[in-house]
C-alpha cells in the first residue's frame, strides 16, 4: 500500500518524533511511506508567519537531520508539484479574492475546498483572536490564502502521481494542514489527523475526522468503552480524573492548577446562595471548525455569558454566577479583556491567573457550566450536576445535561439540579488514557525537548542560534 505522511512543522516537539515513529512502523509493516514537506517555498505558515527565512532553515535543517536518521527506504518529497496550469489558475483565484473581516475570510472556497476556514483558523489561532482587525495585514492573510491553495493543489498531484491509498497529516486545523486533509477527501482516501497523547511519549490517530470533531470523537468513545474489559474499565476509566486533579500533567505549561491556592474561593462566595461556575475557554480552535461541532447553544461564549447573567438578574438575591477564565487565555489579552468587559450586578469574574483553586470552585459549585473545558466532564465525576453548551465529545454520553435552547438552558440554570450518573464520565476517560499509541523511540525531556532514536533533531547549530536571536526580536500579530 502507497502511504502519504505530511510533515509541515519539524519545530513541533513531540509531534515531529511522533510522526517519524509512524512512518518507520508503517515501513516496517510493509507499507510503501512517501513523506511530503515545505521546501521554504510557501509564502506563510502557522509557525513562519512573515516566511523569516532563519526560520525556514531551521525547519528545513531539522528535517534533513531527521531524513538521515529514519529508515532509508522512506522516500522524501520537498518541491512544489505545480503544473504551469496550476499557477495559473491559483493566481487568478487570489487576484479575485476580496476581504475586509474575519467573516468574509471564512466564506472564500477554493472549487470544493474550503480554504477561508482554514486560513481563519491560522489567523486567528496567530493574533490570539477570534475577531482580528486585518486591515494591517492584508498581505498576510493573501499570503495564507496563496500558502493553502497551492498546497491543496501540490498534495492533490501528489496524491495522484503517486498513488497514493492513505494519508497522514499533523492536527489539520490550519491552513497548509488542512488543504493536505481536504485533498485527500476529495481525492476519495481515508486520512488520518496525528495529534499529541495522554503522554509525551503518546499519539492518538483519528480516522476520517479532524482531532476537534466532537462527533466522531464521541463515536470513537463509545466504541472503546463497549470493547474494553467490563471487570476493570470503571476503575481505569477514574485514572484520568485522579491524574488531572492531582496535577499529573504531560508538562508543567499544561498544567494549570499548579499555582492556584488549594482551598481558595472568591471573597464574595455565599455558600447560602444558589452559586453557579461558568467555565470558559480559548475559542482559537473552534472558531473555524465545522467538521462535528454542530449542537453548540449560542453563537459565542460572551454572548451565552451576557445572555445568561440577564436572564438570572431578576435572582441576584438567591443565586450567584462566577466566570472562571481559561489559564491559557493569559497569553491572549484581547480575548481576555472582551471577557473581563462583561459587567453584571450578578457576576463575578475570575481572571486567567487568579489563584482561586478551580477544583474548590467545582467542589462547592451548585451548577458548573462549560462550553468546550475538560473541567466540564471533570465536574460530572466530581459528582456535579453539569450543563454543557458547546460542542464537545463527553456532550450526549450520558453525564451532563445538554440543552438545545436559551430557554433551556435558563430553565436548568433556575432548577435544584441534582447530578447525572457517572458512566459517561468514565467513558471518556477510560478512551483518554488508554487509546494512545506508544512512540517508543522518542524520549522525552521537556515540553521543547527529547530524542529520538538517542539523536536530538536539530538543525546545523549556527542555525539554531541565529534563529534563537531573531525571535528576541519578534513581534506578536496584533
Amino acid at each position: 500500500m502507497n502511504i502519504g505522511c505530511y510533515i509541515p512543522f519539524t519545530t513541533f516537539t513531540p509531534q515531529f518524533q511522533h510522526f517519524l515513529n509512524l512512518m518507520e512502523d508503517l515501513t516496517d509493516k510493509g507499507m510503501n511511506v512517501m513523506s511530503f514537506g515545505c521546501g521554504g517555498e510557501l509564502p506563510a505558515c502557522y509557525t513562519n508567519v512573515h516566511h523569516s527565512k532563519s526560520k525556514c532553515n531551521v525547519c528545513l535543517g531539522r528535517r534533513k537531520r531527521a531524513i538521515e536518521i529514519v529508515d532509508p527506504k522512506i522516500k522524501h518529497f520537498d518541491s512544489k508539484n505545480l503544473s504551469s496550469e496550476d499557477e495559473k489558475a491559483i493566481a487568478d483565484f487570489l487576484a479575485k479574492i476580496e476581504f475586509k473581516n474575519i467573516s468574509d475570510v471564512k466564506k472564500v472556497t477554493y472549487g470544493k475546498f474550503d480554504v477561508g476556514m482554514a486560513v481563519a483558523s491560522s489567523l486567528i489561532t496567530n493574533f490570539r483572536n477570534p475577531n482580528p482587525d486585518l486591515s494591517k495585514h492584508t498581505q498576510i492573510v493573501r499570503n495564507f490564502f496563496e500558502a493553502s491553495v497551492s498546497m491543496y493543489v501540490y498534495m492533490l498531484n501528489n496524491i495522484k502521481q503517486y498513488s497514493i491509498e492513505e494519508f497522514y497529516i499533523f492536527n489539520g486545523r490550519h491552513g497548509i494542514t488542512r488543504a493536505a486533509i481536504r485533498a485527500a477527501e476529495h481525492s476519495g482516501i481515508d486520512y488520518y489527523s496525528l495529534e499529541l497523547g495522554s503522554a509525551a511519549d503518546r499519539y492518538r490517530l483519528a480516522k476520517n475526522a479532524l482531532p476537534h470533531n466532537a462527533e466522531k470523537l464521541r463515536l470513537r468513545i463509545i466504541e472503546d468503552w463497549k470493547k474494553a474489559d467490563k471487570a476493570t474499565r470503571e476503575k481505569d476509566g477514574c485514572i484520568f480524573f485522579e491524574d488531572k486533579k492531582a496535577g499529573r500533567e504531560l508538562h508543567k505549561k499544561w498544567n494549570y492548577i499548579k499555582d492556584q491556592v488549594a482551598g481558595l474561593l472568591p471573597k464574595d462566595w455565599d455558600h447560602k446562595k444558589k452559586n453557579i461556575v461558568i467555565f470558559n475557554s480559548s475559542e482559537d480552535e473552534y472558531e473555524a471548525v465545522k467538521d462535528g461541532r454542530s449542537g453548540s447553544v449560542y453563537p459565542n461564549q460572551r454572548e451565552a455569558i451576557r445572555l445568561l447573567t440577564e436572564g438570572l438578574l431578576d435572582q441576584q438575591d438567591s443565586t450567584r454566577v462566577y466566570l472562571r477564565m481559561h489559564p491559557n487565555m493569559a497569553n491572549k489579552e484581547e480575548s481576555a479583556n472582551n471577557f473581563l468587559a462583561i459587567k453584571s450586578p450578578i457576576l463575578t469574574t475570575i481572571p486567567p491567573l487568579d489563584p482561586i483553586s478551580t477544583y474548590d470552585l467545582v467542589e462547592n459549585a451548585d451548577i458548573v457550566v462549560a462550553f468546550h473545558s475538560t473541567v466540564g466532564i471533570e465536574a460530572a465525576y466530581a459528582g456535579k450536576p453539569v450543563v454543557v453548551l458547546g460542542s464537545v465529545a463527553y456532550k450526549t454520553l450520558g453525564s451532563t445535561y445538554d440543552p438545545d435552547s436559551h430557554e433551556e438552558t435558563l430553565k436548568l440554570l433556575q432548577s435544584d439540579l441534582v447530578a447525572k450518573p457517572k458512566e459517561g464520565a468514565l467513558m471518556y476517560g477510560h478512551y483518554f488514557m488508554f487509546s494512545d499509541i506508544k512512540a517508543p523511540k522518542y524520549k522525552y525531556s521537556d515540553l521543547h525537548n527529547g530524542t529520538y532514536k538517542g539523536h536530538n533533531i536539530r538543525a546545523n547549530f549556527l542555525v539554531e542560534v541565529r534563529n534563537k536571536a531573531l525571535a528576541l526580536f519578534d513581534k506578536p500579530l496584533s
